[in-house]
């Protein structure tokens, strides 16, 4: 996407390839309606990919689409809610919860029932799981949570609740 789709004087995306689509002037979908435009998906895809893949360039791209947001949401912030819904992951706490184990479908299974609209939820069975939120989090025969906040891990824990504590200690 960032390689056929980026403009060229902003951060967002065209909505059409730039490869000669035969448009006079690229077009970019930046209105929230029934649904959300394609960029602001793409730039929340962009913030659950960086903290899931711990590639920081990702996020930042997605603030910098924010950015270039600001001064048609600041004046018609009706029409931009899934941009204001990304605006909250920028600005408080968010979590990618890591759990690792035997018991790892189980457990995000039961963090699933919360509502936690600031959490990115990630879950292995096996110990060769490649993505780098799991690196070095497996243990044989156990299951653990890890509660993370941009590539910063609270000490693991066993159970739901106290995931979930350490979450609520900072809302």
């Amino acid at each position: 996407v960032i390689d056929h789709f980026a403009g060229d004087d902003t951060h967002l995306f065209r909505f059409s390839g730039g490869d000669g689509d035969g448009l006079a002037v690229p077009h970019f979908e930046v209105y929230d309606n029934v649904i959300p435009s394609s960029n602001s998906v793409m730039a929340h895809n962009l913030f659950r990919l960086a903290n899931l893949f711990e590639i920081p360039e990702w996020g930042h791209r997605s603030s910098l689409m924010l950015r270039d947001m600001r001064s048609r949401w600041e004046r018609h912030s009706g029409s931009f809610a899934h941009w204001g819904s990304l605006l909250l992951h920028h600005t408080a706490p968010f979590y990618t919860i890591a759990v690792a184990g035997p018991e790892a479908r189980e457990l995000i299974r039961e963090l699933s029932k919360y509502f936690l609209p600031d959490v990115l939820l990630a879950g292995t069975e096996t110990p060769d799981a490649s993505l780098p939120v799991f690196e070095n989090r497996y243990k044989s025969g156990q299951t653990w949570i890890y509660v993370c906040s941009f590539g910063y891990c609270k000490q693991p824990v066993k159970t739901v609740e106290e995931a979930l504590a350490f979450i609520r200690a900072v809302s």
